[in-house]
């Protein structure tokens, strides 16, 4: 068979599935690219609802490092890079302070971490090594931390994998795609167009029924996809969903791998403010005060929040992740809007009804309720790389997995480590 004509189905249009279809395209094979939801990019999505002023990221919003797929791709795409800037404010205990986020007794808990020789959960680790009431703040900071950036929860996630995060992140280099995430998801697009690969979007996958001479891959619509191979791109919360898509012949070894990957929930608060009210705030009359604020860590309900600074905007995004997150999945926009705007008010030192009179506009994201990513991101767990080896390992050289809760990197959970994921996988054919 000329390696034109053979068939590849890509399920899902997110990082992992457009840049893995862009580059079977180029290879000169035939692609076709089956999306469940209506738009491009999965938990890369920008958006500009109507009473905000500019583009919101509804999803990823950050690069994290000088990450080389992502730079590149951006700058084959023409695209700019907005560095990240700006202090990082705290208020904790109703205290005020201004610092860089930090661990208590970092170098005390990197040295137990480097002396582990085998893996557990940090749940267990902090238990093991500081259980004492004098490493209260040390074990505070530490699960916030775990369950704030990772996503993830302290009983569930690898000491090993967060060691290799924390001795290779680079939390100066940070960048943000000026228009946002979507304008690369629609480079991407570009280029696959370009190659004639199709897509169809509004397509949910329900059943794939393979063999080795062809795959057949039904969705809800009810039509039939034909195909020599498939690659699997969807978020793993979605497969680890029961019955999420049917297999015949089963593939029952390869979910039960996908069970054992960590997969957090996060829910971003987005408000955009009627001006920066924040910069007229000086509380130690230096006559800089909160300018040049970027990020502000607090232990209020909703403890995570950060400007666009330097941009010139008025929007303030708020973070919760973890298991604080998954209380969140039931909660309508108002009961959110509410936590947010007391958490705010906390923060600034107003009340609420001060915070709420400044607001024009607001949207909250809750990626847990969204049917087609069920949370937001993988996390390494104890099990994770077993279960990793086992899922990239493509059945009969017919199905393939793919998706940032593959990589087995340090950049687990961001669109880098999709990014590599598709692009391994369509190293492969």
């Amino acid at each position: 068979m000329a390696i034109g004509k053979i068939r590849v189905i890509v399920i899902g249009a997110g990082a992992a599935g457009i840049l893995c279809a862009k580059e079977l395209s180029e290879k000169g094979f035939s692609v076709t690219v089956l999306e469940a939801k209506d738009s491009l990019g999965g938990r890369t999505h920008t958006i500009q609802p109507e009473g905000f002023s500019y583009p919101i990221e509804t999803g990823a919003e950050f690069i994290h490092g000088d990450l080389p797929i992502t730079k590149g791709l951006v700058e084959e795409a023409g695209l700019s890079l907005i560095k990240v800037e700006g202090q990082s404010w705290h208020r904790h205990n109703g205290q005020l302070s201004t610092s860089q986020y930090f661990i208590e007794e970092w170098d005390l808990l990197m040295e137990k971490l480097q002396a582990l020789d085998h893996d557990i959960s940090i749940g267990e680790f902090l238990e093991k090594e500081f259980s004492d009431s004098r490493f209260n703040a040390l074990r505070r900071s530490v699960i916030a931390f775990v369950e704030g950036y990772d996503a993830a929860s302290v009983s569930r996630a690898s000491t090993f994998a967060l060691r290799e995060e924390w001795l290779n992140e680079d939390f100066d280099a940070q960048y943000r795609i000026k228009g946002g995430y979507s304008k690369l998801m629609n480079y991407l697009k570009m280029e696959c167009d370009k190659n004639g690969v199709r897509f169809s979007f509004s397509e949910e996958v329900k059943e794939i029924q393979w063999d080795v001479n062809q795959v057949l891959v039904k969705t809800n619509s009810g039509k039939v996809y034909e195909s020599e191979k498939v690659i699997i791109t969807i978020p793993i919360g979605v497969l680890q969903a029961e019955d999420t898509i049917v297999f015949k012949p089963e593939i029952k070894d390869r979910f039960d791998a996908i069970q054992k990957l960590g997969y957090g929930s996060v829910v971003k608060f987005l408000i955009e403010f009627k001006d920066k009210f924040w910069e007229t705030i000086d509380p130690f009359n230096d006559g800089v005060g909160l300018k040049k604020l970027g990020f502000f860590f607090s232990d209020a309900s909703i403890p995570t929040w950060w400007t666009q600074h330097p941009m010139d905007s008025a929007l303030f995004t708020g973070w919760l992740a973890g298991p604080r997150a998954e209380e969140y999945k039931f909660k309508s926009q108002e009961e959110g809007l509410a936590e947010a705007v007391k958490a705010l008010a906390y923060i600034f030192g107003y009340t609420e009804d001060e915070i709420r009179n400044k607001i024009k506009a607001w949207r909250i994201i809750n990626w847990t309720e969204d049917a087609y990513s069920k949370g937001a991101y993988t996390y390494a767990t104890v099990e994770a790389p077993q279960a990793r080896k086992q899922l990239i390992n493509p059945i009969e050289n017919i199905i393939y997995f793919a998706g940032e809760g593959l990589y087995e990197g340090p950049e687990a959970g961001t669109v880098e480590a999709a990014f590599a994921s598709g692009l391994k996988v369509a190293n492969e054919f």
